[in-house]
């Protein structure tokens, strides 16, 4: 200590140049004085100012107070734990309606002692049977008709065009009341009020010759799409009936054979280049097997099957028994299963599969469709995808997820083109043919769905000019009646006109 006070004893500073010649930088010129003097009242300047936010804004409070968990931050936390909890949105009515009816059906078809013909995954994704009372053979007979007054038996004349309401009501008048069902009750008030509404605004030119052609295409494919017990989205029976009147109206052929493949075929879902039927071992095994099995087949040459089947537990099946004993077709509970039909060939091209059903938690899983490698990445392939994921969204399901295999180059381009966001990657997720199997997890949300994805897909699907038109009837929002709403909007512009001449003319007024 003596020696300290001996050293800074005689220790005068009288100005900055005596404090910087005890460092031994007195000689510096002026301007290197004035940089070190700004760069010691900037470090100065910091550590002050972050002293006192430490202290002024109760950091050093709340790092005491989490360490040793007491005070009032640890209540807090609590309370907001608790408050936050309570604010995370509730379902919308309809999702818990929705949520009620997909429980109940499930419960339903576990208990029902008449086992359905197909899983009841794929029994509730397909249309209405409405149980027409047409010939063996497909044919369009008219049916008898009861004249009310007369009571007498009427048969219309060959070649008459008789709507399939007309059918419905020749059955209902003949007495087979036993035969009506409250679902036959339903599709025929939904029928009437299509039909009416594609009368007042059809969507397309009316075929020469078949004036009710339209009005009946969209009515029946309107009444068809499922309804759930009311709680299947309105927008989405719209949207299905006015595709599906596009695609059967182009052409009197086309309108003859959507019109047989109604009759033959109801609970077909109906795309614009394929149709989803349910799968059935005797009428698709066999073109299945023959379409993913590598052999030349058709206009298709021969390949390496493994391009279909390497990165699938199973496969290949080179006949139609191996394909029909296979997990294609035995789906379990919880799954279900759809052939891909080629409008264009009426030939199989593969099969779209679902998994996980979650009525519960409002989630389902699709798998990537098995289809024969020169449909990758077609039209065909995406819209089987959307035809199945427009339709569980329509029916309140909340999250479609999909996974694959990361080393699946193509399959992983599927979510993708669909418009799915990648969630992540589970690491030794699956053993397949004895090798680990890292899992690549998508996923679309509804909130998704209807804020855009829907509306890219459909315009990829059926063009720009058609997707239009979709959104200008999804936006509608007056039920089927797109003529009301066209007068309405006709009456706001109107209104809108005459308020701005009556402002006008005040304008004039006043100057």
């Amino acid at each position: 200590m003596d020696k300290l006070f001996a050293a800074f004893g005689d220790l005068k500073i009288t100005s900055f140049r005596d404090l910087l010649g005890k460092f031994g930088l007195a000689d510096l010129p002026v301007g290197h004085m004035y940089g070190i003097a700004g760069g010691i009242f900037v470090f100065a300047v910091t550590i002050i100012s972050v002293l006192v936010l430490l202290v002024k804004g109760g950091s050093l409070t709340r790092i005491a107070e989490q360490a040793q968990g007491e005070g009032e931050l640890a209540a807090r936390m609590l309370t907001d734990r608790t408050a936050l909890r309570k604010q995370r949105g509730l379902l919308l009515e309809r999702l818990i309606a929705c949520r009620d009816y997909l429980l109940q059906a499930k419960a339903e078809a576990v208990l029902s002692e008449e086992k359905s013909e197909y899983p009841h995954v794929t029994e509730k994704l397909l249309n209405f049977d409405p149980k027409l009372p047409y010939d063996e053979a497909g044919v369009d007979t008219p049916p008898e008709v009861v004249d009310e007054d007369s009571n007498a038996v009427v048969v219309p004349k060959p070649g008459r065009m008789v709507s399939d309401m007309q059918k419905i009501l020749s059955t209902q008048k003949k007495g087979d009341a036993a035969e009506v069902t409250p679902e036959m009750r339903v599709y025929e008030t939904h029928f009437i009020e299509a039909y009416r509404a594609c009368q007042d605004l059809p969507g397309g030119k009316i075929l020469p010759g078949l004036p009710e052609a339209r009005f009946e295409a969209y009515a029946r494919s309107f009444a068809a799409a499922p309804d759930n017990g009311g709680t299947t989205a309105k927008w989405y029976r719209r949207s299905y009936g006015r595709m599906y009147e596009a695609l059967s109206c182009r052409t009197h052929g086309e309108e003859g054979r959507f019109r047989k493949l109604y009759q033959t075929r109801p609970r077909d879902i109906v795309g614009r280049t394929v149709r989803l039927e349910p799968l059935e071992p005797a009428r698709h095994a066999e073109e299945l097997a023959l379409a993913t099995c590598g052999d030349a087949h058709g206009k298709d040459t021969e390949y390496d099957p493994m391009d279909v089947w390497g990165f699938l537990p199973y496969g290949p099946f080179h006949t139609a028994y191996d394909m029909a004993a296979g997990p294609i077709f035995d789906r379990k509970s919880g799954e279900g299963g759809f052939a891909i039909v080629e409008h264009v060939t009426e030939k199989v091209i593969g099969a779209i599969l679902l998994h996980s059903d979650d009525p519960k938690n409002l989630t389902i899983g699709i798998e990537v469709p098995v289809t024969k490698p020169t449909c990758d990445g077609t039209v065909e392939h995406m819209e089987a995808c959307f035809l199945v994921m427009d339709r569980l969204f329509a029916y309140g399901y909340r999250r479609v997820h999909m996974s694959c295999d990361s080393q699946d180059a193509i399959a992983r381009k599927v979510p993708g083109r669909l418009g799915m966001t990648q969630e992540g990657l589970v690491l030794k997720d699956q053993v397949v043919r004895d090798a680990n199997r890292d899992s690549l997890l998508f996923a679309m949300l509804n909130s998704d769905w209807d804020k855009g994805a829907r509306t890219f897909l459909f315009g990829k699907l059926h063009g720009d000019a058609a997707a239009r038109a979709d959104r200008l009837n999804l936006e509608n929002g007056e039920g089927d009646d797109q003529k009301t709403a066209s007068l309405k909007k006709q009456a706001e512009r109107a209104k809108a006109k005459k308020e701005k001449a009556k402002a006008d003319d005040q304008t004039k007024k006043q100057k």
